[in-house]
């Protein structure tokens, strides 16, 4: 990519996500039912920001988006006219649950890559990857030394990271880290944790590269994508989160057997370590069992390492009773007086690394609808004592589900 079509790139990504924010701040702290109105309204946003993208930018295509899982709508984008252009990675809101019921950790996330990656994958797909700052994790797998690495980085005085998940939790045990210490915040689906030199999160991590050394675990296809990028050094498997919950070993077992059966060429027992839905996924897109448990790199998986991705706070990621994130991004700030939702952002590309505070001036925002645009209006924030954790919630206001999505034509 020329260096005009990456800023045209990195400008239409920023605007994207922080007008998803905008179009998600209403719904913070109405609670956990109002989750898939934030999302949906995050999703309208974003496909009408990228709808409009200038010709410097060139053709997007859409790779994957993980709203339609978080109950939003598919992202619409106008036909590509070219094969050249960019592949669209993006999330409308990681941690839709989270603002939904006021809590930290909701950022909105759009990854634009200059080449497809060599995997067709559905975007339920699971993945187990290590990303690192400080070590180098490319071969992990290959040497079967992944296991090592994990441990010697729970050992060692820098931070480490993972999903708060049961088979990431249990692993993290096995592996020799220590017990939680402190419980954070809850409005996620599982709480944050954090140990000695460790942290869990509930939910949300796109951020996780930002806020940590390195990191492990079981995530989705989407965020992986986009993480791979982030870090200095990366590697993964494509995973089976269904069989791992019934190996009788649990997640080490099963990435043990895995590795194993990889330097044995044992097809068999490779194809045995997915569902059968899975494998006629992976047959109906062309690839083999042998392709599909190739070890992930950063260079092929995901958006590569020519990508522009910016995120934008909805919530920030810093959790007052763990501290690991702490002037990451902050929350937006609404500003009755001049009616601007003023939105951190940061964009990371190619000789890019930016962190702005973008202003949406929501009554002449084309892409926010006009029921949006009036509950701005109606908004009274405040933040409990007794809560710390908890950012804002919008105080005197009830949500109707059906009669919302109706009004909202979303």
């Amino acid at each position: 990519m020329t260096d005009p079509a990456v800023h045209a790139a990195a400008a239409l990504a920023s605007a994207a996500t922080s007008t998803a924010v905008a179009a998600a701040y209403p719904f913070l702290g109405l609670g956990a039912q109002a989750a898939p109105l934030l999302d949906r309204a995050a999703t309208s946003a974003l496909t009408a920001v990228l709808a409009t993208a200038p010709t410097e930018v060139g053709s997007i295509r859409l790779g994957g988006c993980e709203g339609v899982r978080d109950g939003a709508e598919p992202l619409h984008l106008p036909p590509a006219e070219h094969r050249d252009g960019w592949w669209l990675v993006c999330d409308p809101i990681d941690g839709s649950l989270n603002a939904a019921r006021g809590g930290p950790r909701a950022v909105s996330v759009v990854a634009m890559g200059p080449t497809a990656p060599r995997l067709n994958l559905a975007d339920e797909q699971s993945i187990f990857a290590i990303g690192s700052h400080s070590v180098d994790v490319g071969a992990v797998f290959e040497t079967g030394r992944w296991a090592e690495v994990i441990t010697d980085h729970l050992r060692g005085p820098e931070t480490t990271a993972f999903l708060n998940r049961d088979d990431n939790r249990a692993l993290h045990y096995r592996l020799g880290g220590s017990p939680a210490r402190r419980i954070g915040s809850r409005s996620g689906y599982r709480p944050s944790l954090a140990g000695a030199g460790w942290f869990a999160v509930g939910d949300a991590t796109i951020t996780l590269p930002l806020e940590c050394a390195l990191e492990f675990g079981r995530i989705g296809l989407v965020e992986a994508r986009i993480q791979s990028t982030i870090y200095h050094s990366w590697s993964g498997l494509v995973v089976s989160r269904d069989t791992i919950y019934e190996h009788p070993q649990g997640l080490l077992g099963y990435l043990d057997q895995y590795v194993a059966a990889r330097a044995l060429g044992d097809t068999d027992t490779l194809r045995a370590l997915f569902t059968a839905a899975e494998l006629e996924r992976f047959a109906a897109a062309g690839s083999s069992i042998e392709e599909v448990t190739t070890p992930l790199d950063r260079d092929s998986f995901g958006v590569g390492p020519g990508a522009v991705i910016a995120i934008s706070a909805l919530s920030t990621p810093n959790d007052q009773r763990i501290d690991f994130a702490d002037g990451l991004l902050q929350d937006p700030v609404w500003n009755p007086a001049t009616r601007y939702l003023h939105v951190d952002t940061l964009v990371i590309g190619p000789d890019i690394y930016e962190q702005t505070i973008v202003p949406i001036e929501v009554d002449n925002t084309a892409a926010l609808l006009a029921p949006l645009r009036q509950w701005y209006d109606t908004m009274h924030w405040s933040s409990p004592a007794d809560e710390p954790v908890l950012r804002a919630w919008s105080e005197g206001r009830t949500i109707d589900g059906d009669n919302a999505i109706g009004m909202l034509a979303l």
